[in-house]
């Protein structure tokens, strides 16, 4: 029978470990048993707390144990289900209003794929008044309550949201974010590469003026302002400094406002590139209060295909972000990596689709260029 020997040179808390494993596996523990608390073992071991709380993270992490804030921790069954936390960091209320549709179509995809790997989904909020999100993630790690965590982050990505979840070796993914000069595990999509194809297809259909609204406060924003320019040079086309707009954020009244300047410039543009829907629709407003038409004055390409795109009068053309293959494949690979299926860091890219509908005189209804989702 295994002992805990206070002279061996085996930490403690692995020799605890195996002690509880012995008892588990030889059926002293039954399943469904409650496990003796922390203070329990520390006076029946010897022990402080460090090496018990370490053995009892230990256990959960072999599907030994579960652990229950504030109840106790019990002998896991052969058929443990996994237990998956999907965190939203730092969207505002206005941006749930804005973006329920979307929010709704990944997270369906990640209860379809934890569902039909019998895994648990829990998932929880965090406000941007929270301003300490790197303790928060170390107190996740801390209480072992998950297996693993999915992270979709409002803003950009921060080394300091990942460093205890890394340092721990806590199975993560980080969703539609990415750091440029580090491997993580993510899910994303090319946005420079769905900037180029928006903007080719104006180029394509003869513009030449061709106007940008973009926010470069976040990745995203710098990637398809990227993108936008990439296509310009690759098609002998010179920017014009005077047709970009650098924005704060992504809303619509950004996108209507700026667009109000740009059509009363100098040299108006013949199309815009507006990277987000809601810049997009916003442009719309403003055409219509400057008495020009789409796309007979003005051409206008978005960026995602929400819903209401394909609504507008004319339809818009846009760029679709596939956010139900988001959640599928962000779920997918966490319980991969869970389950040790693969080795991270990884890193998977959704491909992206050309929506073509009437917004830039392309004569065509609902065509869909590139791979369609």
């Amino acid at each position: 029978m295994c002992e805990v020997d206070r002279f061996s040179p085996e930490p403690l808390y692995q020799q605890l470990t195996k002690v509880l494993e012995h008892q588990i596996l030889e059926g002293e523990l039954e399943e469904g048993m409650p496990i003796p608390s922390e203070r329990e073992l520390c006076e029946q071991y010897g022990m402080s707390s460090t090496p018990v709380r370490r053995a009892l993270q230990e256990l959960v992490r072999m599907g030994l144990i579960r652990r229950y804030p504030g109840i106790g921790s019990f002998v896991s069954s052969d058929s443990r289900k996994l237990d998956v936390l999907l965190l939203i960091i730092e969207f505002q209320e206005e941006d749930w209003r804005r973006h329920a549709h979307l929010f709704s179509e990944m997270i369906g995809g990640i209860v379809n794929v934890t569902w039909e790997q019998q895994a648990t989904l829990s998932m929880v909020h965090v406000p941007m008044r929270f301003n300490d999100i790197g303790s928060y993630l170390h107190s996740l790690v801390e209480e072992d309550t998950f297996d693993g965590v999915l992270l979709r982050i409002a803003g950009d990505l921060s080394e300091d949201y990942l460093t205890p979840l890394a340092e721990a070796g806590f199975p993560y993914v980080v969703i539609k974010r990415y750091l440029p000069h580090r491997r993580i595990n993510c899910v994303v999509n090319d946005d420079v590469q769905g900037a180029f194809m928006a903007t080719e297809h104006l180029i394509k259909l003869g513009y030449t003026r061709i106007g940008l609204i973009v926010s470069n406060q976040i990745v995203v924003g710098r990637d398809r302002s990227r993108g936008f320019f990439e296509a310009l040079e690759a098609y002998g086309l010179e920017a014009d400094p005077d047709l970009v707009r650098y924005t704060d954020d992504f809303m619509e009244e950004t996108g209507r406002r700026v667009t109000s300047e740009l059509l009363v410039s100098r040299h108006r543009p013949e199309a815009i590139f507006a990277p987000s829907d809601i810049l997009a629709m916003g442009a719309y407003h403003a055409v219509e209060e400057a008495g020009l038409r789409i796309p007979e004055d003005v051409a206008i390409v978005g960026y995602d295909d929400i819903p209401p795109a394909a609504q507008l009068s004319p339809p818009l053309t846009t760029v679709r972000t596939p956010y139900y293959d988001f959640g599928v494949q962000s779920a997918s690979l966490l319980l991969d990596i869970i389950n040790q299926k693969v080795r991270p860091p990884q890193k998977v890219v959704i491909e992206q689709s050309l929506v073509v509908r009437e917004s830039c005189g392309a004569g065509l209804q609902g065509g869909v260029e590139g791979q369609d989702h």
